[in-house]
C-alpha cells in the first residue's frame, strides 16, 4: 500500500491545487492522510478537507485544535512509524503539487532496481508570479550503493534536504524520530523533513534519483526558511552534523571533496540565516549575540580559515552584510556592543588579530567606526592619518587607542626611529597608555640591535631621543652634535651616568670627534675614582697617558688615584 500525507496550516487557497493532484495521479491505489493542522482560517481548511473526505475514500481526514498539537491525531503523526516495511510512503507540502505520473514512474523506477528510497527531480516556481525560477534535477538516473554514496555524494546531496519528490520503502522509515520534542538533535525551528529525510537516506542499502522532474516547489517569502525562528543557528549545525553523520556510517571517512563540499552547504546555510536574522525583529543586542554565536562557531571558522569558500564570495555574501549592520549599530557605539562586534569581525577576517588586538579594535568601532573598512582594506596609511587627527582633538592617553596606534605603526613597517619617537612620547605624555604598553621594555628591544645603544635605559633615551634616533639612522656627528647640545648641563641620573658617560666616549670615537672623545674619557676616569674603581681607573690612565704626555689634568686624576 501507498500511503501520502499533506498537513496544511492556514493553506486553503493552495491546498486544492496540491490535493487534486494527488488524487488525480494516474496510479489511483493509495491511501491520503488529509490533516488540517490547527489552521486560524475561520474553517476554510478544515471545509475543503471535509468536502475531499466526503467525496473520495481514499482521504482520510485529521483535524489539530493547535498547529502540529497532536492530540486526538496520533494515527496521522505516527504514519511513518506504523506502515508496512515493504509498504510506500510519500509526502506533499500543501503548496505544492505532483505531476500526474509522479506515482506511476516512481514505483517503476523503486521496484525496477528494488530500492528503498526513490527520489526525483523538482521545478522550483515563484508562488507569486507562477514563473520557473529553477530545477533541481539530473540528466541520467543515477544508482547509489555501498561507495558509491561517497563518491557521488555531491551530486545527491541536494534530494537529500527534502522530504518531498521521494518514495520511501517503509523499513527505511524506522529511524524517524518517534518523539521530536524529547530528542535534543531535532532541529526546532525549521528543516525538521530535512532531518527525517537524511536519517532514512542513512538506513538505506540502495537509493536512486530519477533523471527528471515530476514535482512543483512553489517558493514564497512566508515559507519558514525566511523567517526567524528561535533555534535557526542551532538548527544549521544539527543539519550539518547529521549529514556528517550519515557519511560516516556509508563510507566511515569522509573524503577532502566531500568535507569542502559539506562546508559550503553550510555556508549556504549560515548565509540564509544571517539574511533572515539582520532583518529580524530583533534588538541590536539579540542580533549581535546571534552574529557573534555564528561566527565564533568552530565550523565557521574553519569557512575562513581553510578557504572552502573564495575569498570574494566569503566577503561578498557573508562578510560585507555582516560588517555593514554590524557598524551601523548604536549598540555598537557602547563598550559592550563594541566589543561583541570586535570580536566577530576578528573571527571574520582571521589575519586581523595578528595585527590588532580586539580592545583596540573594540575601541575604533566604538569611536571611529569609520576607520573599519580602511583597516580591512589595509590602507594603514590612512588610518594613520585618522588617528593624527583624533590624538589632536582627544586626549590621547586611552592604552586601548594607543596599543592600536603601536599595532599601525608596525603594519606600517616604521623604521626604528620613527617606532622610538612615537613610544618616547608616549611615555612623557601617555601615562595610563605607557605603563599598558609596557614602553620601557619595548625601546630596550629596539636599542639591544644598535651596539651604541644597548645598555642605554629607557628613560636616559627619552631625554636625548633626536640623538637616539641620529644613531639609528647611522648619522653619529649629528647625534653628537645634538648629544652635546641637549646634555649640556643636564642633570643625569645615577643609575643611568655609567650608561651616558659610555654612550658618549663610544659616540665621540665613532663621529672622529677626537676632543670629545677625550672631554668625556677624562670624565669616566673620574666617575671610576669616586667610585672606588682604582685598578678600572688606573688603566684607563695608563693608556690615556700614552696619548697625552703631561696633561695637567690626567695628572691631576693620578694623584688622586694615588692619595
Amino acid at each position: 500500500m501507498l500511503y501520502i500525507a499533506t498537513n496544511s496550516y492556514n493553506s486553503a487557497h493552495t491546498l486544492k491545487r496540491a490535493v487534486d493532484s494527488v488524487l488525480e495521479q494516474t496510479y489511483t491505489d493509495f491511501c491520503y492522510y488529509l490533516c488540517d493542522n490547527g489552521s486560524t482560517d475561520d474553517g476554510k481548511t478544515r471545509q475543503i478537507v471535509e468536502e475531499y473526505a466526503k467525496h473520495d475514500s481514499r482521504v482520510v481526514p485529521f483535524y489539530n485544535k493547535k498547529n502540529h498539537v497532536w492530540d486526538g491525531n496520533e494515527k496521522c503523526r505516527n504514519l511513518t512509524h506504523n506502515i508496512g516495511d515493504n509498504d510506500y510512503f510519500c509526502q506533499l507540502d500543501a503548496d505544492d503539487e505532483y505531476l500526474p505520473t509522479f506515482v506511476e514512474k516512481m514505483f517503476e523506477f523503486i521496484n525496477a532496481y528494488d530500492f528503498d528510497i526513490a527520489a526525483c527531480g523538482s521545478d522550483f516556481i515563484n508562488a507569486q508570479t507562477n514563473v520557473l525560477l529553477s530545477r533541481r534535477e539530473i540528466q541520467q538516473n543515477l544508482v547509489l550503493e555501498g561507495t558509491e554514496f561517497g563518491t557521488f555524494f555531491t551530486v545527491y546531496h541536494q534530494f537529500m534536504r527534502t522530504i518531498w519528490g521521494k518514495l520511501f520503502k517503509g523499513r527505511t522509515l524506522r529511524e524517524f524520530v518517534r518523539d521530536a520534542s524529547n530528542n535534543p538533535n531535532f532541529p526546532r525551528a525549521y528543516g525538521g523533513d530535512t532531518y527525517n529525510t537524511l536519517i532514512s537516506f542513512r538506513s538505506a542499502k540502495r537509493v536512486g534519483i530519477l533523471a527528471g522532474t515530476l514535482h512543483k516547489y512553489y517558493m514564497s517569502p512566508k515559507s519558514a526558511s525566511y523567517k526567524w525562528i528561535p533555534g535557526r543557528v542551532e538548527t544549521d549545525r544539527i543539519l550539518d552534523n547529521v549529514a556528517r553523520a550519515f557519511l560516516l556510517d556509508k563510507c566511515g571517512t569522509i573524503s577532502p571533496q566531500n568535507e569542502q563540499f559539506l562546508h559550503l552547504v553550510y555556508f549556504n546555510a549560515i548565509k540564509d540565516t544571517l539574511d533572515v536574522l539582520l532583518t529580524a525583529k530583533l534588538s541590536s543586542t539579540e542580533k549581535i549575540q546571534h552574529i557573534n554565536d555564528i561566527f565564533t562557531y568552530e565550523t565557521t571558522k574553519e569557512l575562513f580559515s581553510r578557504d572552502y569558500a573564495t575569498d570574494y564570495e566569503s566577503t561578498r555574501k557573508l562578510r560585507v552584510p555582516v560588517l555593514n549592520w554590524l557598524l551601523a549599530q548604536k549598540e555598537s557605539r557602547r563598550p559592550d556592543g563594541a566589543k561583541a562586534a570586535a570580536e566577530v569581525i576578528t573571527t571574520m577576517y582571521a589575519d586581523l588579530p595578528q595585527t590588532f588586538n580586539q580592545e583596540g579594535l573594540s575601541f575604533i568601532i566604538s569611536k571611529m567606526p569609520e576607520m573599519v573598512a580602511y583597516l580591512l582594506k589595509k590602507d594603514y596609511g590612512w588610518v594613520f592619518e585618522r588617528l593624527n587627527r583624533w590624538n589632536k582633538n582627544h586626549d590621547a592617553d586611552e592604552p586601548a587607542l594607543t596599543e592600536f596606534e603601536f599595532a599601525v605603526y608596525r603594519a606600517l613597517n616604521k623604521p626604528d626611529d620613527e617606532v622610538f619617537t612615537l613610544l618616547a612620547d608616549i611615555r612623557k605624555k601617555r601615562p595610563k597608555s605607557s605603563r599598558k604598553l609596557n614602553t620601557d621594555t619595548r625601546i630596550g628591544d629596539i636599542f639591544a640591535k644598535y651596539p651604541l645603544l644597548k645598555n642605554v635605559s629607557a628613560k636616559l633615551g627619552a631625554v636625548i631621543p633626536y640623538t637616539v634616533c641620529s644613531i639609528i639612522k647611522e648619522n653619529f656627528p649629528q647625534a653628537l652634535d645634538q648629544f652635546l647640545s641637549v646634555t649640556q648641563g643636564m642633570e643625569i641620573a645615577d643609575g643611568d651616568i655609567e650608561a651616558y658617560l659610555t654612550l658618549a666616549q663610544n659616540l665621540s670615537a665613532v663621529a672622529g670627534h677626537t676632543d670629545a672623545y677625550v672631554h668625556f674619557k677624562k670624565i669616566w676616569v673620574s666617575y671610576l675614582l669616586d667610585s672606588s674603581r682604582n685598578e678600572e681607573a688606573r688603566r684607563e690612565l695608563d693608556e690615556m697617558a700614552q696619548l697625552l704626555p703631561g696633561d695637567e689634568n690626567l695628572s691631576t686624576l693620578r694623584k688622586k688615584l694615588i692619595s
